[in-house]
């Protein structure tokens, strides 16, 4: 007979502890790896995103785009600023990540699957994102180190 009311209650503890509400940016990165990978412009396309503690990154592909040293730098500056505008608006997406003080990535490969771009924002206790280029330049050097 206790044996039973254990199997009961452990259960309906499973059922409780299955029940959880997922969290909100958990929903937010399967939403977008559910419907990866998608063009987000005629050049740009959406491959995953990635939630941690600390970062939500999206990872793109740039359809035609090659890389190469010299043109990643000049597209990495106007990725950053082009990136910087879009991180200063206020909507419900940057709005839960900024609650939630995550950092936020951007990262891109070129044609063959290469990882060339890295772009990566702050968040400071305010909730407000500013360019990180040191980040990016880290996680660029450990890619290539990694990938050599």
């Amino acid at each position: 007979m206790k044996r039973n009311y254990f199997l009961i209650l452990l259960f309906t503890v499973s059922i409780f502890i299955g029940c959880q509400p997922k969290d909100e940016i958990q929903e937010l990165c399967d939403y977008y790896n559910n419907m990866s990978p998608i063009m987000i412009d005629a050049q740009t396309e959406l491959l995953e995103a990635i939630y941690t503690d600390v970062f939500f990154i999206y990872n793109y592909k740039i359809k035609d785009y090659e890389s190469d040293e010299i043109q990643n730098i000049i597209v990495q500056v106007l990725m950053e600023e082009q990136l910087e505008k879009l991180v200063e608006t206020s909507n419900e997406e940057f709005d839960l990540l900024r609650k939630k003080g995550l950092n936020l990535g951007y990262q891109y490969k070129d044609k063959n699957g290469v990882f060339c771009i890295f772009v990566f924002f702050s968040v400071n206790q305010s909730g407000e994102y500013s360019l990180n280029k040191e980040l990016g330049e880290r996680i660029s050097e450990m890619y290539k180190k990694n990938n050599s």
